[in-house]
Parts: C-alpha cells; structure tokens; sequence
C-alpha cells in the first residue's frame, strides 16, 4: 500500500521491516483514528450483537468495520474477555 512504502521510506535505516509488515503495524498500531482504551459499554453492546448475528466463523474484520476506531485484534480479545 502506499502507506507501507512511506513508512518504509522514512523508517531507520536499520529497520528490518517489510513494506507489508509496516502495512500491518500502521493498521493496528500507530494509525491515529484508533482507540487505545477500554470498549464503551455502547461498543460492547455492539460487539455483542454483532457476533449473535454471525455463522459458526466469527468474521473479526467484518465485525471491525462496524465498530470505528476498533481493530480486529482488540475486538477478538474483548470478546474472550466478555466469555470468561
């Protein structure tokens, strides 16, 4: 994407990362429209509702779309969280 190439471009020169891998860790870590904190009770009630309505696969990236500021990954653990 065009972010990983920037990104690959302005990263130290002793950094091994690959375009893909700077893809990945602007998505899921510096991009600045995520939410770093804890769920909203709101998202958490989403969340919910979301997953009942989902097939036996739970579809993490769909689910993220829906819920703004909210990747996959934080969903996932949120989720397992809420079943313990």
């Amino acid at each position: 994407t065009l972010i990983a190439y920037h990104l690959s471009k302005i990263s130290p020169p002793n950094c091994k990362k690959t375009p893909s891998q700077c893809s990945q860790h602007w998505e899921r870590v510096i991009n600045p429209h995520l939410k770093k904190g804890p769920l909203t009770v709101e998202e958490e009630k989403l969340l919910l509702k979301l997953v009942s309505t989902s097939n036996e696969r739970i579809p993490w990236a769909n689910i993220a779309a829906q819920i703004p500021g909210r990747t996959d990954t934080q969903l996932r653990y949120r989720y397992q969280g809420l079943l313990e």
